[in-house]
């Protein structure tokens, strides 16, 4: 067409190509199956979506509830913001899902962090330990991104 422009493809993520007015190509691990059934992919960004939405909204819908399963808050705005955080990785992460396109830089963008605060300060006590089972829970979202990604490259099923 006189007077449009071609843009370049854009890398969206290690197994996402994206270009403007096209469609994402998919991985087989990321792409849904011919059965219909979820890929593997699907699966994990629709847990870690509820895992994200659980977490997420705990501490807005009950700061007291969330007190008594992880201990004492001192600043409960910044809970509350970390709060939103998640739920935004969540809602990304469900959206992915429910159009079968999940997005493994989503998925570690939010584990690896949360893994890594997680296990520091709950490792050194200056949160309750029970944030160490939070951050092992992370790391298998990361472990589990970066399998299905390792799978794919390899090509094995």
């Amino acid at each position: 067409m006189p007077g449009s422009r071609r843009w370049p493809a854009l890398t969206h993520s290690p197994r996402l190509r994206w270009g403007f007015g096209s469609s994402p190509s998919l991985s087989p691990s990321l792409s849904p199956s011919r059965s219909g059934r979820r890929s593997p992919g699907t699966s994990l960004a629709a847990v870690q979506a509820g895992y994200y939405t659980l977490t997420g909204a705990t501490p807005l819908v009950t700061m007291r509830g969330f007190e008594r399963i992880t201990g004492p808050k001192a600043d409960d705005w910044l809970v509350r913001t970390v709060g939103m955080l998640a739920l935004g990785f969540g809602a990304v992460l469900g959206r992915d899902a429910l159009r079968g396109q999940p997005d493994p830089v989503a998925g570690i963008a939010g584990a690896l962090p949360f893994a890594l605060a997680s296990g520091w300060y709950g490792g050194t006590g200056r949160v309750s330990r029970i944030y160490l089972l939070d951050a092992a829970v992370e790391v298998a979202f990361v472990v589990a991104w970066i399998a299905l990604a390792d799978r794919d490259r390899t090509g094995s099923r």
